[in-house]
């Protein structure tokens, strides 16, 4: 499943969680809150989210201490999962 981001919006709103996307190669991150509202908390506002969410890696979601650490693949599962698409994939759950 390709990961959107109006999809990432959505999942926040009906979860009632944050969620936090990086990019590790660029640096580039963004926060969707639980409104949906999507945030860039960096100096470097000059990109489209977008192209961030494209190139993102990391994925955190929940609020302060129930906060899990994601990888893409296990981002898509969960929203796949969450909004019934059932969605195949081959890498490992979780990050440490």
């Amino acid at each position: 499943m390709e990961i959107r981001l109006q999809d990432l919006r959505r999942y926040a709103i009906e979860r009632r969680t944050e969620i936090t996307a990086a990019d590790s190669a660029s640096g580039r991150r963004f926060v969707i809150n639980t409104s949906g509202q999507v945030r860039i908390p960096d100096e470097d506002k000059d990109f489209r989210v977008e192209a961030a969410l494209e190139g993102a890696d990391r994925f955190e979601v929940g609020a302060a201490e129930k906060t899990r650490r994601l990888n893409r693949e296990s981002l898509a599962r969960e929203l796949s999962e969450h909004f019934g698409k059932g969605a195949k994939t081959t890498s490992e759950d979780e990050e440490d």
